[in-house]
């Protein structure tokens, strides 16, 4: 055979270039019908993936070597000076059933030397194990496997996994403990592997944590009222760091003595704005603080007095205040009555003068019976989901005064830190200014920011106390 019987020979598909997508015909070169060695054209093997999705289908009218997609029927010019490009494309953007027939067929892209490849079935363990990983690297908590945009993300990418609970993931980052004693095993440069002590250890210090955790997470919330979550709260974390101080365990002992100092210096003098808070909630009551007080402070405390004395004092000040009295008095019954009677009523009113300024004295018992009231009323299950805006809402036909001091009352929050900040190792979240405010400082300048927003900051005169 001689040299131009070799150009003649079919180039590889898969050898072609992609870039060639024109689709006008080309003439072929004409071929010899001498017979070679062998009696056969010697043309080499189309080693291009995409003929796993398509197949020949011969030569049309033009002559021109035509190819089938196996899935939709497209049909295109196979002949050497065409390329695959098009039928690439094809696969990847334009075929709407080759999906149905294999969902895990994909393209590489961007790689010049890549055809096609089809991807291994994905393991739900494996995705579950780097979830695992995510949370430990990362710092992130275990609720992040349910935040929507996380679970959107994912069902976008595939749906061949189901996105775990924050359960499963808290599971799942507890095996890396074993993790920890393969590592010491398997490398001899490794020797800090902790110890089945200090591992009991991080459980009950999680253990521990764990309610302190829970009660910022309480206190920060803005969505609810907090002012009746304080003493419940307060109280029980005084209690757990006294039985950690009793602890014969010395880490646990002295963790629990330096905590202790700090609660001692912030918490253990409970507010009486918020003892008062308590009293409003009908799961509570004044027997709650009476409970409380007396195992803080003993039995008949004065602090304890001295929540009763400004209970009432308070509850006093909104009767006074009120417009509308919620006991009607009675009027008194009319007589017919002559001249000489109301003459000798008028010579009267000198030496009754006292009796009629006591009325108004007579009225604040009156209304003072709605608190007694519902201190007598029988205390509800502190186990119920109460939504305690809604029980005032409801009994304020009954108790209008006493509803009034509960929403105010009610609205006060236990904290303006939010449970981010408070937790957050970005660094110190108060600052040393806002740490070291007095209280009256810190009042004055809550109160003048909700009469400023309250009043819409329009014609709000701010008077300077020297």
């Amino acid at each position: 055979m001689d040299s131009s019987s070799n150009n003649d020979v079919i180039p590889s598909l898969g050898e072609e270039e992609e870039g060639n997508d024109t689709m006008e015909p080309v003439e072929a070169n004409s071929r010899s019908n001498t017979p070679t060695g062998s009696g056969q054209d010697r043309k080499r093997k189309r080693t291009s993936a995409v003929w796993s999705s398509f197949v020949i289908v011969g030569k049309n009218a033009q002559r021109k070597e035509h190819c089938k997609c196996k899935y939709c029927g497209k049909q295109y010019i196979c002949e050497g000076t065409h390329g695959t490009g098009n039928m690439k494309r094809h696969i990847e953007f334009q075929c709407p059933k080759i999906m149905m027939h294999d969902p895990r067929q994909m393209l590489l892209k961007n790689n010049k030397s890549a055809n096609m490849t089809v991807s291994n079935p994905k393991s739900q363990n494996e995705f579950r194990t780097i979830v695992a990983e995510t949370i430990v690297l990362h710092d992130l908590p275990f609720s992040f496997v349910e935040w929507s945009g996380v679970r959107k993300m994912i069902g976008y990418c595939t749906d061949e996994f189901h996105m775990v609970s924050r359960n499963t993931a808290k599971a799942n980052c507890y095996y890396y403990r074993l993790a920890w004693t393969a590592l010491e095993l398997a490398d001899s440069n490794y020797k800090h592997c902790p110890s089945e002590s200090e591992w009991e250890n991080v459980e009950k210090l999680c253990k521990f944590l764990r309610h302190f955790y829970d009660t910022t997470n309480l206190f920060s919330g803005t969505k609810y009222p907090t002012s009746n979550l304080y003493m419940p709260k307060v109280f029980i974390t005084y209690l757990t760091l006294m039985q950690n101080l009793a602890s014969d365990d010395p880490f646990f002992k002295a963790m629990s003595n330096q905590m202790y100092t700090k609660f001692n210096k912030y918490w253990f003098d409970f507010s009486t704005i918020l003892a008062i808070a308590i009293i409003l909630d009908p799961r509570y009551k004044m027997e709650f603080v009476m409970f409380v007080y007396e195992r803080l402070y003993g039995a008949e405390s004065k602090q304890l007095e001295e929540v009763k004395g400004k209970l009432f004092a308070l509850f006093n000040e909104y009767v006074t205040s009120s417009t509308g009295r919620s006991t009607i008095r009675p009027s008194p019954p009319s007589y017919p009555s002559t001249s000489s009677g109301r003459q000798r009523v008028d010579d009267l009113d000198l030496v009754l003068l006292d009796f009629d300024n006591n009325i108004n004295g007579d009225i604040v018992d009156i209304q003072r019976t709605q608190l007694d009231l519902y201190l007598e009323e029988r205390r509800l299950e502190r186990s119920i989901d109460l939504n305690i805006l809604d029980f005032w809402k409801g009994n304020e036909p009954r108790y209008p005064e006493l509803a009034a001091m509960a929403r105010d009352v009610l609205s006060v929050p236990i904290s303006t830190v939010a449970s981010e900040s408070a937790f957050s190792m970005g660094g110190r979240v108060l600052d040393q200014f806002r740490s070291s405010l007095l209280p009256n400082v810190a009042e004055a300048l809550v109160c003048s920011r909700d009469w400023i927003l309250g009043n819409g900051g329009n014609d709000f005169t701010v008077t300077l106390i020297t």
